[in-house]
């Protein structure tokens, strides 16, 4: 069963995402995208529903409002993604979360005691590093980035991103059990020597080397679920062989 959901803040905003729910108890898995990206990108929408076969919940939601520029900062989406771990507490045995490139550092920056398992999806590099691609536009009073087409971006974030503590300096503070799975061809190759070589165990590096960074190529999405759910089940499974022995 999905349903849309609103979470309000305490700081009077509201979040709003769907909740793909399996059963009371079951595990949830967090899906956070990137910095241009959206919820609906087939990566979550293919995963939450394989997920929901295989007994797990899962939700999806939007960093930002897709209309405004308010309140869009890394620090802020970071504080919004603790309080919808909060909000789901009480309803979900273990809260795991998996994010693609900018939502690797948004997870980063979060307090992580009360969630399980972490994925990153082909994750960003430091946010400032990012966020120098960006030029400052006087006449819009914003920063622009230029790709296929034109990306405004308000001046609070880049501010924001400059202050953040480096990835490597994040990485090494998480005790959560942690997989990172690059894109060959995504052109983020630093990944294994900025995220991996500086996480605590368990961890674990796997690399899709035909992949792009939005994983769209044939056979690619599948194996980048097949991942995923591999490790988020991991606790289960020595669970169970545990329980046998």
């Amino acid at each position: 069963m999905e349903e849309i959901i609103t979470i309000r803040t305490s700081g009077g905003r509201s979040i709003e995402g769907t909740l793909s729910f399996v059963k009371k108890e079951s595990d949830l898995t967090i899906f956070v995208h990137g910095l241009f990206g959206h919820p609906n990108e087939h990566i979550f929408y293919n995963t939450s529903r394989i997920f929901r076969h295989r007994g797990l919940s899962t939700f999806r939601y939007a960093l930002h409002d897709q209309t405004s520029c308010e309140q869009f900062t890394i620090s802020q989406w970071a504080r919004d993604l603790e309080e919808v771990v909060r909000y789901f507490l009480s309803e979900f045995s273990t809260i795991n979360l998996v994010g693609h490139s900018l939502g690797a550092i948004v997870i980063l920056m979060c307090d992580l005691r009360q969630v399980g398992r972490v994925v990153f999806w082909d994750p960003s590099r430091n946010a400032a590093d990012v966020v120098s691609l960006a030029q400052y536009n006087p006449v819009l009073d914003s920063f622009v980035f230029e790709n296929a087409y034109r990306i405004l971006v308000p001046k609070e974030m880049v501010v924001d991103a400059k202050c953040l503590p480096k990835v490597e300096m994040l990485v090494k503070e998480v005790r959560n059990p942690i997989k990172i799975i690059t894109a060959g061809k995504g052109g983020f190759s630093f990944a294994k020597s900025l995220y991996f070589d500086n996480a605590n165990v368990p961890k674990c590096f796997m690399n899709l080397p035909n992949s792009s960074h939005w994983f769209d190529e044939n056979g690619i999405e599948e194996t980048l679920i097949s991942e995923t759910l591999d490790w988020l089940l991991r606790d289960r499974r020595i669970s169970s062989i545990e329980t046998v022995t």
